[in-house]
């Protein structure tokens, strides 16, 4: 089911130019998204990130961010599923926090 909806997308929008298949299915369904060229701008997202969380309400929201995924513990009966979605979460908190690092070393 999945694949017939990204087929009909597919051909619904010429940025996703690949039809997906049940033959490679990983490889095929992640060349369907558009590639976006980053590197030029990291130093001002970077001071962007900085300076949206050095306010009161991006403070609370960062420690929020912190306590729902840094700082959350399951037990030794959570399914690998669970698992991996939680370190999905912390990669991208910790991504931020890098972020938000760099921009004041930047500034």
């Amino acid at each position: 089911m999945i694949f017939s909806f990204l087929n009909y997308i597919s051909s619904k929008y010429s940025i996703f130019n690949k039809p997906i298949s049940q033959d490679n299915k990983l490889e095929r369904s992640l060349d369907i998204f558009p590639k976006r060229p980053y590197g030029a701008d990291t130093s001002n997202i970077a001071t962007s990130y900085a300076r949206l969380f050095s306010s009161e309400d991006g403070k609370r929201v960062l420690d929020h961010l912190q306590s729902t995924t840094l700082y959350k513990a399951y037990g030794p009966d959570v399914k690998s599923d669970t698992m991996h979605h939680l370190e999905g979460q912390r990669f991208m908190v910790a991504h931020i926090l890098r972020l938000i690092e760099r921009g004041r070393s930047n500034s």
